[in-house]
């Protein structure tokens, strides 16, 4: 059995209504029963692995995790995480979409690798960089009560981008994994989302 949980964004008009942070290890989600998270449609997950072990089904693949990985799980994919009893770590949630149509103004050229490049859901970080991740996702979970306005906005936005920048070396496109079946599959889909939606 399998505990879901809906996740909702802030319903007012700030940078963070967009994304949520969670921690994986939770007392209501058991190890055993796996982990299933219904979320806004257009929602992007990052999962940051700092200890444990385990497994996340991924669009129909079964992906190893430990210490140090970093998971993404992108809006239209479905994913199940089953992890041990001593996993630990956090689990960025982002709604590109209220970003665009907010204009909270992403640099574009991560938005676009982010939101419409098929990426290779799994990565594995050197420990400095994934440290790095780490102060990263502590710094966007807590508020900084000097800033208002629009200097705290501009604080988090730059937050997530410095998050996306650092990761972005280590990404694959699924183009550069060797899986032919999927590859042509998203081709084929994204000219029938260009040509018939």
């Amino acid at each position: 059995m399998y505990k879901e949980e809906n996740v909702i964004f802030d319903a007012q008009q700030n940078f963070n209504a967009t994304f949520k942070i969670i921690d994986i290890k939770r007392e209501d989600i058991p190890a055993d029963s796996g982990f299933k998270l219904s979320c806004h449609l257009h929602c992007f997950r990052m999962f940051f692995f700092e200890k444990g072990h385990g497994e996340h089904f991924i669009d129909g693949s079964d992906y190893a995790f430990e210490k140090n990985s970093v998971h993404i799980v992108q809006s239209d994919m479905v994913h199940l995480l089953k992890r041990s009893d001593d996993s630990q770590g956090k689990l960025l949630l982002i709604d590109f979409k209220k970003i665009e149509k907010e204009n909270h103004q992403i640099n574009s050229e991560l938005f676009n690798l982010f939101v419409n490049t098929r990426i290779y859901p799994v990565i594995n970080l050197p420990f400095d960089i994934f440290e790095n991740l780490m102060a990263i996702l502590n710094l966007l979970n807590t508020d900084n009560h000097q800033l208002m306005g629009n200097l705290y906005l501009m604080y988090k936005r730059s937050l997530i981008t410095a998050l996306l920048l650092l990761t972005k070396p280590y990404l694959k496109t699924l183009m550069n994994t060797g899986e032919d079946f999927g590859d042509k599959f998203y081709e084929f889909n994204s000219y029938v989302d260009a040509f018939f939606l």
